[in-house]
């Protein structure tokens, strides 16, 4: 069935030009940079053009002098007390020596304080003041982000997302955030009960809520699937990627959206990067027999060739050409075999002892900090923390070697870890050596080479279970479940179809997992997250600020 979610970024994308549209033209508009990549795939650059705004900024490089040409000028910054202080200046050095007029677009919400500080510095009355958010941004036919990591826009969204496709008929919240977030919801959708609006889905079958609070150790083991290592070596968001010259073979680096619209990209995304190479090869091969094929057609077959066909073929062999060049970037950039052995190691709680000890050598020889920072976060999770002595010891030698602006990271790491092990053991999320690593077996542990299947994917998987073994799997999560049904009668489609949202982020290894659990069930997964984070601690660090 598929989903069709474009409606969410035509919503957005209205209310951001009606913001645009109570200023004439002649506008300049400042974004901060953390906004960019989200509006970028809601109204992007072209619409920005059609509706009268001259030049865009970046809010860090934006000077009040920058405005002394413009009639108006808008900024779209997130609420922060910061953010208020540098426009208040600004627009009071602007006021001085030109007329342009001031609009400040907060991001997703105004806060109270924002007017205080504009008013505390002398804006108040230069500055016309707007809000705007959106709800959850298509990224990919089956995969929905905010990039707003707030309880209650998370709450707004899940209520927009109803409105437009009905209320879940199950929603499973797992994880005490993820409860959080539901009653508001529920408080929110009184709202629509009471506008006689509220209407079952006919999209959805099931629903979930997972707190990434539950589930870290996704985080912090290293993912193999082609799509997570791309992510790991060039960072994506929102889709997008910037190569550098070793890929480009250029100067200045290229900026690449990266989706199912690239049909090599979406051959490969999802698969174990020791399968990758192999795939790229058969489809080099693939597109070769197509290319010879020309030399064996009459003069109009050459023609009806050369207007249907050979755009296509050549945008494909652009895109395994490039591919093919990030495969071996990432080929010979990554050294990992010692660190996929020692995460197996910890993750299966196997030889505590030289786990401990790589982690102290990786630390010596001054390895990537945020590599150092997700072993250590692993085994204390594992270990349900670590032995003072040992934590001590990591301390102190990690601060040594890194700086102290981890030192807050290593207080909560001093407090207990929350029965990771038991759920581990309990819904057999660390398989062990003996399985077949490849995702054509159908095991969902593939993505982390066969150590870890992720705890999101193992819950989805008991939609599928009967009433009573689904009852049995929620009740032994304890207070980490809770399971509400809607009384409505909910019209169940022929295929099918689930909804999965992340708080505090989605991993690639989680979204390789489902995509895979969906072909093996032969069901429709959608995946919603406040953000997809990388597998490394700087993500885990931000996705958890709510």
């Amino acid at each position: 069935m598929g989903f069709d979610f474009d409606i969410l970024r035509r919503i957005a994308r209205d209310k951001f030009i009606h913001i645009l549209e109570s200023s004439p033209t002649g506008k300049i508009v400042v974004f901060d940079v953390s906004l960019l990549k989200p509006l970028d795939r809601i109204v992007g650059a072209s619409i920005l053009k059609q509706h009268g705004v001259n030049k865009i900024y970046k809010f860090h490089e934006f000077t009040a002098k920058l405005a002394e040409n413009a009639h108006y000028c808008i900024y779209v910054v997130p609420p922060t007390v910061r953010h208020a202080q540098i426009i208040a200046q600004q627009v009071c050095d602007s006021t001085r020596e030109c007329s342009c007029r001031f609009t400040v677009v907060f991001v997703p919400v105004k806060f109270a304080f924002c007017d205080r500080v504009l008013e505390k510095n002398g804006a108040s009355g230069l500055i016309q003041v707007e809000e705007f958010s959106w709800s959850f941004v298509p990224l990919e036919a089956d995969l929905l982000s905010m990039e707003l990591p707030r309880f209650m826009a998370v709450a707004r969204s899940l209520v927009d997302f109803q409105t437009l496709y009905g209320v879940f008929p199950a929603f499973t919240c797992i994880g005490r955030y993820s409860c959080i977030v539901e009653r508001l919801t529920k408080t929110l959708t009184l709202d629509i009960v009471n506008s006689g609006s509220k209407f079952p889905s006919q999209t959805f079958t099931d629903a979930f809520l997972i707190d990434r609070s539950v589930d870290f150790a996704t985080v912090f083991l290293s993912c193999l699937t082609y799509e997570s290592l791309v992510d790991e070596f060039f960072t994506i968001q929102c889709g997008y990627v910037e190569f550098g010259p070793e890929v480009t073979k250029k100067d200045r680096p290229q900026r690449r959206l990266l989706n199912a619209g690239d049909q090599v990209f979406a051959l490969i995304r999802d698969k174990h990067f020791s399968d990758v190479f192999r795939i790229l090869k058969k489809s080099t091969e693939h597109l070769r027999k197509e290319f010879d094929k020309r030399q064996k057609l009459t003069t109009d077959e050459l023609k009806h060739f050369i207007r249907t066909d050979l755009k296509d073929l050549k945008v494909e062999h652009q895109s395994l050409a490039f591919h093919i060049t990030v495969s071996e970037v990432i080929e010979q950039r990554r050294e990992l075999e010692e660190q996929l052995d020692f995460e197996n190691r910890i993750i299966s709680d196997l030889d505590y002892s030289s786990s401990f000890d790589f982690i102290r050598d990786c630390v010596a020889l001054q390895i990537p900090e945020n590599i150092c920072l997700s072993l250590i976060c692993l085994l204390s999770l594992v270990q349900n923390g670590l032995a003072q002595k040992d934590y001590n010891t990591l301390r102190s030698e990690f601060l040594q070697a890194y700086g102290h602006r981890h030192l807050v990271t290593f207080f909560a790491l001093n407090s207990p870890s929350a029965g990771f092990r038991g759920l581990c053991k309990r819904f057999k999320l660390a398989p062990g050596d003996d399985v077949f690593r490849q995702e054509e077996s159908g095991n969902l542990a593939y993505v982390f080479n066969g150590a870890y299947v992720p705890f999101a994917c193992q819950t989805v998987k008991m939609a599928f279970e009967t009433s009573k073994a689904k009852d049995e799997f929620f009740h032994s999560l304890g207070c980490l479940a809770e399971l509400q049904r809607s009384s409505d009668e909910a019209i169940i489609p022929s295929r099918r179809s689930i909804f999965v949202c992340f708080l505090g982020g989605v991993t690639y290894a989680e979204i390789a997992g489902l995509r895979l659990l969906s072909q093996l069930k032969q069901c429709d997964i959608c995946i919603a997250a406040t953000s997809v984070v990388s597998p490394v601690f700087a993500s885990v660090r931000n996705s958890v600020h709510f």
